[in-house]
């Protein structure tokens, strides 16, 4: 694997976060959504008050290789898993599981007990591999489009 390291992000970061977001729609999840789908998801990247709010609201985790963002991952309310998204060009590396680990490793630190996200089909194999168990089926309906999505929740050990 490729060097890396881990940098909270900040609102400066933004457009790179936005950048990491969209490549990696485009890249991983054309095998699980239709492209109208994928339009519909990628309408948020236009969203500059969530991507404002994200940085100001939430723990952002953003891995860098070689200086550019590879991808990014964020904690809400120090237990929700909100995004992982890794950049297309990194994709099939390892990093999903080092973002991953490292917020689990956050909300751990900060006493939380359950971790939970809202998985996509794609993301849903790692946070299964991780001990994630899913809670149940979302129907989000964005556009003309409903896109599924999995509640799932990891009981971390007592420590």
């Amino acid at each position: 694997m490729e060097d890396y390291v881990f940098q909270e992000a900040t609102s400066n970061d933004i457009p790179a976060l936005v950048s990491v977001f969209i490549s990696s729609i485009q890249t991983a999840a054309k095998q699980d959504y239709s492209s109208n789908e994928i339009s519909e998801w990628l309408e948020s990247a236009n969203n500059k008050k969530r991507w404002s709010e994200l940085v100001q609201q939430q723990t952002v985790i953003a891995l860098y290789v070689s200086k550019v963002m590879a991808g990014f991952g964020s904690l809400k309310d120090k237990n929700y898993i909100d995004f992982l998204y890794v950049h297309g060009n990194h994709q099939k590396k390892g990093f999903a599981q080092k973002i991953l680990d490292k917020l689990i490793q956050t909300a751990e630190k900060q006493g939380q007990t359950i971790v939970t996200s809202d998985v996509s089909y794609t993301a849903r194999p790692l946070f299964e591999k991780n001990g994630f168990t899913v809670v149940q089926q979302n129907n989000n309906a964005r556009g003309s489009e409903v896109l599924v999505n999995f509640k799932m929740e990891l009981v971390l050990p007592n420590v």
